[in-house]
């Protein structure tokens, strides 16, 4: 009789246990896409632990974080509702990037790859990730940005002028994809 309920409760167990096997499966595959932004985001914590990179020497189309914005020609860029709604509050939406500023300097630039030109450190062309980890090195976060499309960030940060650089890059080919430069 033990041997009985002995197996009947295995069975049970095994049956419950392929049952939420099956119901994690079927929610990661369904539902996975609406939460891929967790694990994307990172805490102040989690940069503030990186070794120094020097990232005074970035520039999106010479616009340094910190540069007078009398100095930008902001005539040369195209004026858009691109970007608007995404989320942020910035002070200037063009086609090619966003910047914002506070006290008259630039505090935040976005801008994607194929739309400006990154310097870092004199080196202007500049298509993959490899080539922006050997310019500034491999003190940096790794984080998904989105998993569907394959695209993975390296987070730097400049602990003398408080700088952060978000890099976003195709994981399937290494292109760079875009900037995030902000104070």
């Amino acid at each position: 009789m033990n041997k009985k309920k002995s197996t009947k409760i295995k069975i049970a167990v095994a049956v419950i246990v392929c049952t939420v096997i099956a119901l994690v499966l079927i929610f990661n595959s369904a539902f996975g896409s609406m939460f891929s932004f967790i694990g994307n985001q990172y805490r102040n914590w989690e940069i503030g632990r990186l070794a120094t990179t020097d990232l005074s020497n970035i520039t999106v189309d010479t616009i340094r974080i910190g540069s007078n914005l009398e100095d930008v020609d902001l005539a040369a860029y195209q004026a858009s509702n691109r970007f608007r709604n995404s989320g942020g509050d910035h002070a200037y939406y063009f086609d090619e990037l966003i910047l914002d500023v506070d006290d008259n300097k630039v505090s935040y630039i976005f801008a994607f790859d194929e739309d400006v030109l990154l310097n870092i450190n004199g080196n202007k062309d500049i298509s993959t990730i490899e080539e922006i980890s050997g310019l500034l090195g491999e003190n940096y976060l790794a984080k998904t940005e989105d998993r569907e499309q394959r695209l993975i960030k390296h987070i730097y940060y400049d602990k003398e002028i408080r700088v952060v650089a978000e890099i976003v890059y195709s994981d399937y080919d290494g292109e760079f994809v875009w900037i995030a430069l902000w104070r």
